[in-house]
């Protein structure tokens, strides 16, 4: 929801409508795609020289209005307001947090924030007690008190500011200074007088620019939650096609030989995927969010346990063998993996020959042998295959709950 809030002497039509080009602001922003899905509110209140109401009355008009409309249901407010708009604005905001909760941030165009010396003029002109809180600001007075009313409340959301750069009438309305007094976004110079500010004559005004400009910086976190949902749906579908074929092979190749050697290539597959993202993206996976990520954390340990297992026994193997190399010794690792996870010699041989550099088939039996009756060994392969039935676990449970 959009709500324009004009000023003093000002009201729903006039306040918004270009005088070269008739152009309507709110009408302008209903044209415009970048806004498609926003609501327009454009809010008036009774002023002029002769009016009675106060600017902190005037913030319970806007209460009342607010509430019958169902403006202040939105979950989503950005507020446009002019000159003393933007003062009515914040004593709204002030009575009523949980509408401040809500919204996105404020724009405030030539808002007298900390007076405006026309008024200390004027008031002598007139008994609207709107144009009397507008003085130059004292400590004493209203606009002291909104001032340190509005920093006391610390409110989360961006408050933009522009600033006229003509006069009106010969008199600069609001400075630069009393326009940019709270404002903890973008300053914005505008090359119009005080009332033109607010009355763009097309989209490419300066005004209109300026404030579609904030628009976006407030898109950034919905933009930004649609790309985690994006990614989350990703990792969600990627997990899902791998678990229907948990037996193909491998596309990344893993970084141990015992992963390169297991049937069941699921485990490394779901990790492969999650290895590509950050704990916050997997974190914010739909309702599996938590399993990846600690599954991530279990097959990752797995897999640094098993890569210091395998360089364990790759080395006492070169304590046992006549070959003299490395890789020799790998080809005995080959056979003594297969062996720990359950084959038998006869099995491993009908499996296929990849023995060479003269290794036999019963010198790379005798060499599991000795390595199966060495403590340390069964310790450390005993703790290896204890962390393969947990991932084999955990990627069962993740399979079946993304389907």
């Amino acid at each position: 929801m959009i709500i324009f809030v004009h000023g003093i002497m000002g009201d729903a039509v006039d306040t918004w409508t270009s005088k070269n080009t008739n152009a309507y602001w709110p009408a302008l922003l209903a044209k415009d795609h970048a806004f498609d899905g926003a609501d327009i509110y454009v809010y008036s209140y009774p002023t002029g020289m002769w009016a009675k109401l106060s600017i902190d009355e005037l913030a319970e008009h806007m209460r009342a209005n607010f509430t019958a409309s169902g403006v202040s249901a939105y979950k989503r407010i950005i507020f446009l307001s002019h000159s003393m708009g933007g003062l009515v604005t914040r004593a709204y905001l002030l009575k009523n947090k949980e509408v401040a909760a809500n919204t996105s941030f404020a724009y405030f165009f030539s808002t007298p924030t900390t007076g405006t010396q026309i008024a200390s003029f004027v008031q002598y002109l007139s008994s609207n007690p709107q144009i009397t809180k507008m003085k130059t600001m004292n400590a004493e007075e209203y606009l002291g008190d909104l001032y340190r009313q509005w920093l006391a409340a610390k409110f989360q959301f961006p408050s933009y500011c522009a600033y006229e750069k003509r006069p009106t009438n010969g008199f600069l309305i609001v400075t630069m200074g009393s326009a940019a007094a709270l404002c903890t976004r973008a300053l914005d110079p505008i090359d119009a007088d005080h009332l033109d500010i607010v009355k763009p004559d097309d989209q490419n005004a300066a005004s209109y620019i300026a404030f579609k400009a904030a628009y976006a910086d407030a898109k950034i976190p919905e933009l930004k939650t649609a790309l985690e949902q994006k990614t989350s749906i990703e990792i969600k579908s990627e997990i899902a096609e791998v678990a229907r074929f948990p037996d193909a092979p491998d596309t990344s190749p893993p970084r141990t030989l015992i992963e390169m050697l297991f049937v069941n290539k699921l485990p490394h597959r779901i990790y492969v995927i999650l290895d590509r993202h950050t704990k916050r993206e997997i974190s914010n996976v739909s309702d599996v969010g938590e399993a990846l990520d600690r599954y991530k954390q279990e097959y990752y340990d797995f897999q640094s346990l098993a890569a210091s297992w395998e360089n364990d026994l790759t080395t006492k193997i070169g304590t046992k063998v006549v070959v003299r190399f490395r890789q020799g010794w790998r080809i005995y690792l080959q056979y003594v993996i297969l062996r720990f996870t359950g084959n038998t010699k006869d099995v491993i041989i009908a499996g296929g020959d990849f023995l060479n550099y003269d290794i036999t088939w019963d010198d790379a039996e005798r060499v599991f042998q000795e390595l199966q009756n060495d403590p340390v060994v069964a310790q450390e392969t005993a703790a290896v295959s204890v962390a393969w039935k947990k991932v084999v676990d955990s990627a069962g449970e993740i399979a079946a709950n993304v389907k």
